[in-house]
């Protein structure tokens, strides 16, 4: 967060409000051997109402299959650059 910068403080009501499928600042990320960051699956969604901030939810990568499978996602990889984590 850059210094000064304070997010707003929202209710859970009002954060599922302002989530939206459509919104291009969503994204599902799995995460394994990140720095900082515990392995598992991150899903963060931009807010409506507060195009500066984004709710995020972190859960245990055991979800992974299940979520993937349920809500049949695919991956797009869309403006992704790889080479900054050391990859293709």
């Amino acid at each position: 967060m850059p210094e000064g910068v304070t997010p707003p403080e929202l209710t859970d009501e009002e954060i599922m409000f302002n989530m939206d499928g459509a919104n291009p600042h969503n994204y599902f990320v799995f995460m394994e051997g990140m720095e900082d960051e515990k392995d598992g699956i991150m899903i963060g969604f931009g807010l409506t109402d507060y195009p500066s901030f984004g709710a995020f939810l972190h859960l245990d990568e055991g979800w992974l299959d299940e979520i993937v499978e349920k809500y049949e996602l695919k991956a797009t990889n869309v403006g992704v650059d790889y080479s900054l984590f050391g990859g293709k």
